[in-house]
Formats: C-alpha cells, sequence, structure tokens
C-alpha cells in the first residue's frame, strides 16, 4: 500500500486493486463503516393482560439492547408507546415522566392444619415435613393422639412446601390445610393420601397498602429538587393531590434542595402546620395512614440518579410504628423491603436512599439503604444517548403494566405518536428532522389498527421524505412477535414457559418490507434479541463482502481511523474480530469489534484461481481448487 489510501465516493467497497505476484494474485479492498448514525427509535410495547414477563425482559436487557451503539457514536433516543388506543390517556403519548410510590406491609400467611387418625392411636412414624422456600423447617405429626392442630407461618414472598411421609402405616390417616383466609386448600378425605404427596404454597406479594404518592408530568418536578408535601396535609390521602406538594427551597449536601429528615415547609404559609398527636409509647405494627411518603427527590442534579435519589417516610402516628417487612414498591420492578429491626419513633422521619456513602450521594444522611431496589422516574419522556441513569428510566417506561385493552393497535398508535398535534405538544423533541426512524414493536398479539400494514408504511416513510423509499435505513421497521405461521388458523404461533405468542403477520410484512429485525416473542433470551434490535437500528455495518472470491486463510484485514497509513489502528484476528463467511465470500465482525463510525477496513488476500470450489460451512474451511495451480 501506499502511505494514502485511494478512495471512491458512495458504496460500502471503497476501491479494489489487484496485484500479480509469480503465483498468484493478491487482491485488497478497502471498505469505510458508514458514518456517524443518529436515529430515533420508537419501541412500541403491548401492555394487555398477558405481557408482564415480556415487559420485564425488556426492562431487563437495555445493556445489550445499547451494546450495538457503545463507542461507535451513534446518536440514539428512545420513545416508548404502548399499543393501547383505548385506555391510554392520551394515545400515542410517550410514556415517562410519571411514577408512583407504595408503602405495602408485607403480609403474612398463617395456614392450620388439622391432623385425624380414625384409629385413635396417633400417626406413629408418620409425619408431615414443613419447607420454607426449599429449606427443611421442621416435622408436624400427630403422635398418639386422635386429632390434633398446628400453624405455620410465613410471609409475603415465601413458598410453603408441605410433604408427607407415610412410615409404618398411613391406612387411617388424614388432614385438612386451610389458608389464612380459612379456605380449604388441601383435603386428603376428598383428594386420597399416599406416601410422598407434595404441595406448595405461595404468599403472596403485597398486602394492605399503607400510603402511596403517584405523580405525573403536570407535577412541579425540577432536576436536583426534592418535592414536599406541605405540613397541614399529613392525612392519609393528603399526598394524593397535587397542590398539596411543592418543590423544596432549602439546600442540603452538595447542593441540591430539600430537608431529608427535616420537618417540610408549609407550601402556603398562612396555612396552621400539622402537630403530631400525643405519644402512646407503645410500639405497633403500621395501619393506613400512619406513616406518609412526604418528601421524594427523583431527579437529583448534584449526582446521578442510581446514588441520589430518595424517599422519606413521616410517622404520624401515636405509637412507635415497626416498620420492620414494609415494602417500597411501584407498577414496575420496584421491591425495596425494609429490614427487620427498623422502628420509626412517634413523629419522626426515615430516609430511604439508594446509597449510605454520604460523599457519593450528595451529601445525604441516609436511614436504610436499599440500592437498586427502588428507582423513581422523573419528567423524561425520551431517552438520549447522552443521559445519565438511560438504563433505569428505559427500565421504568417499558414495564407498562398489564391494564391496557386487550385489542392491540400497535401501528396506530405508532402513527399518533409520530403525527400532529403529538410531535408539537406532548412528544415534542422526539422525532428529529436528520435521524434516521426505527419502529420496534413488542406483542404476543397480531395488530387490530384500522387501516392497512401499508397505509401505515407510508405514513413512516413519508417522515423522512423520497429517499426513504429508496434507502431502506432511513426508516425501518423491527419486530418481536409470533413470527411462525401456524399450521391451522387459530392454533398459536409459538409457546413459552411465560405464555404464547400470536402470530402477527401485519408486524411481519412491515419488518420485512423494511429489511427490520425479525424476532420470536417465546424466545426466553431477550440478551440476544435486544443485541439484534439495536444493531439493526444502529445502521452500521456488520457484514461486508469482498469483490473477489477468497482463501480465506490468507486474509489480512487492517483497521485505519482515517484514509492513511498513519492512522492504522490495529490488525483485526479472524475468528476473535471477525468471522469469514465462505458462502457469501464476506467478513462478519462481532459487536464488540465493530468498526467504528467512519473508519476504514482494509482486507488484503489471495484471490482462488478460477474454477476453485467454493463450497464449505464458514470460517475454517478453505476454498479449494480443483485443478490445482
Amino acid at each position: 500500500m501506499t502511505n494514502r489510501i485511494l478512495l471512491a465516493i458512495g458504496g460500502s467497497l471503497l476501491l479494489s486493486c489487484s496485484e500479480y505476484g509469480y503465483t498468484s494474485k493478491i487482491q485488497t479492498d478497502v471498505f469505510q463503516q458508514v458514518r456517524r448514525n443518529t436515529v430515533d427509535i420508537l419501541l412500541v410495547v403491548d401492555n394487555s393482560c398477558s405481557m408482564w414477563e415480556e415487559q420485564d425482559k425488556l426492562a431487563a436487557n437495555f445493556e445489550h439492547f445499547i451494546t450495538a451503539f457503545s463507542g461507535v457514536d451513534v446518536d440514539w433516543q428512545i420513545g416508548v408507546v404502548s399499543t393501547d388506543t383505548f385506555r391510554a390517556e392520551v394515545p400515542g403519548a410517550l410514556l415517562g415522566g410519571s411514577d408512583e410510590v407504595v408503602l405495602e406491609a408485607c403480609k403474612f400467611c398463617n395456614f392450620d392444619v388439622e391432623m385425624t387418625d380414625s384409629g385413635g392411636d396417633g400417626w406413629g412414624d408418620a409425619f408431615l415435613r414443613l419447607s420454607i422456600d426449599g429449606v427443611e423447617s421442621r416435622d408436624i405429626s400427630l403422635a398418639d393422639l386422635e386429632s390434633g392442630s398446628d400453624v405455620i407461618d410465613f410471609t409475603c414472598g415465601e413458598d410453603m412446601t408441605l410433604e408427607y411421609f407415610a412410615g409404618s402405616n398411613d391406612d387411617d390417616h388424614g388432614f385438612v390445610l386451610t389458608d389464612t383466609d380459612g379456605l380449604t386448600v388441601w383435603d386428603t378425605e376428598e383428594d386420597g393420601l399416599t406416601n410422598g404427596d407434595m404441595r406448595t404454597f405461595a404468599c403472596p406479594l403485597g398486602g394492605r397498602v399503607i400510603n402511596q404518592v403517584q405523580w405525573d408530568m403536570d407535577w412541579p418536578t425540577q432536576e436536583g429538587v426534592a418535592l414536599q408535601l406541605s405540613t397541614d396535609s399529613y392525612t392519609s390521602n393528603g399526598g394524593a393531590i397535587v397542590g398539596n406538594w411543592c418543590a423544596a427551597t432549602e439546600i442540603y449536601g452538595d447542593g441540591d434542595f430539600g430537608t431529608p429528615g427535616i420537618e417540610n415547609q408549609l407550601c402556603d404559609p398562612s396555612s396552621t402546620p400539622w402537630t403530631p398527636p400525643a405519644a402512646s409509647g407503645e410500639t405497633h405494627e403500621p395501619g393506613v395512614g400512619d406513616v406518609l411518603i412526604t418528601e421524594i427527590m427523583m431527579d437529583p442534579s448534584s449526582v446521578s440518579d442510581q446514588l441520589g435519589e430518595w424517599v422519606e417516610l413521616s410517622n404520624v402516628s401515636e405509637h412507635i410504628l415497626d416498620l420492620s417487612g414494609l415494602m417500597i414498591t411501584d407498577e414496575g420492578q420496584n421491591m425495596a423491603v425494609l429490614p427487620n429491626g427498623t422502628l420509626l419513633e412517634h413523629g419522626q422521619r426515615l430516609v430511604v436512599g439508594r446509597s449510605s456513602d454520604s460523599t457519593q450521594n450528595g451529601g445525604l444522611d441516609i436511614d436504610v439503604d436499599v440500592a437498586a431496589d427502588m428507582t423513581l422516574n422523573n419528567s423524561v419522556t425520551f431517552i438520549r444517548s447522552d443521559m445519565d441513569s438511560a438504563s433505569e428510566i428505559f427500565a421504568e417506561n417499558v414495564v407498562l403494566g398489564v391494564t391496557g385493552s386487550g385489542i392491540e393497535m400497535g401501528l396506530e398508535s405508532a402513527r399518533l405518536a409520530t403525527s400532529e398535534p403529538l410531535l408539537s405538544e406532548d412528544n415534542a423533541g422526539f422525532l428529529r428532522e436528520d435521524a434516521n426512524l426505527s419502529l420496534i414493536f413488542v406483542s404476543d398479539e397480531d395488530d387490530y389498527s384500522p387501516n392497512s400494514a401499508h397505509t401505515y408504511l407510508r405514513h413512516f416513510t413519508d417522515l423522512k421524505g423520497p429517499e426513504a423509499y429508496r434507502d431502506h435505513s432511513r426508516v425501518r421497521v423491527s419486530a418481536v412477535v409470533g413470527k411462525d405461521k401456524p399450521p391451522y388458523e387459530g392454533e398459536f404461533s409459538c409457546e413459552s414457559p411465560d405464555g404464547v405468542g400470536a402470530f402477527g403477520p401485519r408486524y411481519i410484512e412491515l419488518a420485512t418490507r423494511t429489511e427490520g429485525a425479525l424476532e420470536s416473542i417465546c424466545d426466553d433470551d431477550f440478551s440476544r434479541i435486544a443485541t439484534e434490535l439495536g444493531l439493526n437500528a444502529s445502521g452500521l455495518n456488520l457484514e461486508f463482502a469482498l469483490s473477489t472470491p477468497a482463501d480465506n486463510t490468507t486474509l489480512s484485514v487492517r483497521l485505519y481511523a482515517e484514509e492513511s497509513e498513519e492512522s492504522f489502528i490495529k490488525e483485526l484476528v479472524q475468528d476473535q474480530d471477525y468471522t469469514y463467511i465462505l458462502e457469501r465470500n464476506s467478513l462478519l465482525f462481532e459487536i464488540e469489534s465493530l468498526p467504528p463510525s467512519e473508519a476504514y477496513i482494509v482486507v488484503e488476500y489471495r484471490v482462488l484461481p478460477e474454477g476453485a470450489n467454493l463450497t464449505g460451512s464458514g470460517s475454517g474451511d478453505t476454498a479449494s481448487s480443483e485443478g490445482g495451480e
């Protein structure tokens, strides 16, 4: 090579030149990775009642989704809408900027087991073995009595298992098991009883809601400023009213505003502040309205959300409150449990945060550290590549809940999201003129939007002008749906442990026509799906086709930052950085080694002679010559 790489204009293959050695032809191909890509990604997620697990898997795999963007200078932003156009408050409006904090008392389960022995001599060496979450706890037996009872206690989120061991004689043994609500869940007289019989019962998560606060874009949230419940509104439902909250005005720690652990201000100074009741000196479990959420920092500015978010709980009862097992939840993935021994004195406040290190959390004194088990969404409606806490905001936005209409209209929802008046109002700033548009639909049902799939594709394509009809990278549709057509009408496309997926031909049609990614909603591993979707949305080239049939044992692949020898980055290694695909005579790069935006890939190799046999299955297969050289 010379000290400059000569380039043509346009296309992936910029230059192809040849030299002839004594016995073979040496070929050099020069490629350039596409320029820095700007892409707006609209993720349309089914929020019908069967989508819990799929939403959770999406939320957990955001890092895999953006793997294709990392280190390759892609300017991306992601917005999320649901497939619901009936029950949504504003159909097509980007989701985000809303969240909730719910305090729930952990439910304790108490099962009663009534044992009998019709022979009157007890169970002898027979017994019931009790296990909690798979760990043996104790054995329960009737000994030498005709009848007897026992109580089994376990708590929310735990599984209780009973297994019967018959011993030497089980002809006259029996029992009835009733749950916390007094319902019979196992009656051996009806079901029979034999050695080894075993059943497992779950104590459900959740229980009594002690207090909750839900906010949206209309609330006065500001970066670096906590929201405070006015002290004249310390009632069980006072926090549900937006007018009872105001922005904190006092500085704490490293410069954010709030009064964590200290009494709040009055939003209206002329109002009368709350006065705590007389102390009883007794310790009680909290009842509804005994402990309130009185201050929330959902968007710290001095540190990241992962370190600086917190909520304040206030004891407004006359008792000392035992908050052991109290859960902080939301409609998404949050599940923070306060540890055993958490006591809140009469009239005092408890600060629950995500880091107890005051040198890292913004100078905050935390009483209980719940780390990643509690995340708080703020006013963000779409996620940008330069944004802190993108992964957490994504997780909050895609876990939509499952209360949407059962009539999924993903295409119509996407049309509304990319049309006026929403583009100038709720979704303002999302659709950028110079950005490519990537639409990703995730649903276990087909689309039932009112217009044809072709009509929706024309709408999406027109958003990017005439060139989008020629260049599919400008508008690309991908789908995670039931992708395999069932043999008979009415049957499901796929099944998984999490449920079933209906065939989605309308989504499939658009993905096929725009060269988008098509994946199965029934796939257990969403990490691979997320990676493929991210790569497809990025628009970066993963595969480069060589100009001439190559002897893959002679491949030399080098990476350059610019079109000069002096910008050499590194030599790329076959089967480590890339794979040679013999059937297509191409180089397929691993995502971790993807050439960055506008980098040059120089490939030098020995050309196979005419008559060479180009059969094989990939890297490691050497094309051979039928007649030799």
